[in-house]
């Protein structure tokens, strides 16, 4: 019994570690080779993070300075303020943001962009639906409430909650000659993978009676830098 705290104490010393070791390991991330540049008054947001998480400030480039502050997981406004210092394999730069000045892993900012929407979409690819329409028609047979809402059809498609930074719905009403038709896109930005930054979904759904019956669901995607391309297109990333 003697032995109880100090096998707790050790326990607790190497979840310390565990954790110290984690935040250093995500500050020392190898930065893209090609970062993105917003021009000369762009302005950046906090990416790859998550949402538990947050992003240190220093006094200098690298971990071995002292912390000034934090950056939340969906940060933005932040401005970048001089040139790129390497750190080992890492890329630093210094930021002004709100009333704090110091120092960030470039790897961890990316352009903001003040709306999704307006991101260009150059092509999709067309997903196979039948399956999902075969779990669509039980679920209506015991008129399950999700079956009856557009949105939610779309967001059960793709299986629910996804680990990202940002999500858009927006839902559009067709007119068509004696068909009710409903266009809902859903944008999901900020993945924490490494290659792929976010998607873009298209559903077409019509109104049969008083049953909304999917129809098409199209997929495009965008890259992180170094990766490919910042547009949305069905082009694969790198």
């Amino acid at each position: 019994m003697r032995m109880w705290p100090k096998i707790q104490w050790i326990a607790s010393l190497v979840c310390l570690l565990m954790l110290s070791a984690h935040i250093v390991l995500a500050e020392e991330v190898e930065s893209s080779t090609e970062t993105e540049f917003c021009g000369q008054d762009g302005v950046y947001e906090v990416i790859k993070v998550r949402s538990d998480d947050s992003l240190a400030v220093r006094e200098g480039p690298g971990v071995q300075y002292k912390k000034i502050t934090t950056l939340a997981y969906n940060a933005s406004g932040i401005q970048i303020t001089g040139p790129i210092t390497n750190v080992g394999k890492s890329k630093w730069v210094p930021i002004r943001y709100a009333d704090y000045e110091g120092w960030v892993n470039r790897g961890y900012l990316a352009c903001f962009i003040g709306g999704l929407y307006n991101v260009p979409v150059s092509s999709y690819e067309s997903l196979n639906i039948q399956p999902f329409q075969q779990a669509f028609a039980q679920a209506l047979n015991t008129d399950e409430t999700w079956t009856h809402d557009v949105i939610q059809i779309a967001i059960r498609f793709l299986g629910g909650a996804f680990e990202g930074r940002t999500q858009l719905i927006s839902q559009e009403t067709v007119d068509l000659e004696g068909t009710e038709r409903t266009i809902v896109t859903i944008i999901r930005d900020g993945y924490l993978d490494e290659i792929i930054r976010g998607e873009r979904f298209r559903f077409v759904f019509d109104r049969q009676h008083t049953i909304w019956q999917l129809q098409t669901v199209e997929r495009t995607w965008r890259c992180w830098p170094d990766h490919g391309h910042s547009e949305f297109t069905a082009i694969p990333c790198q």
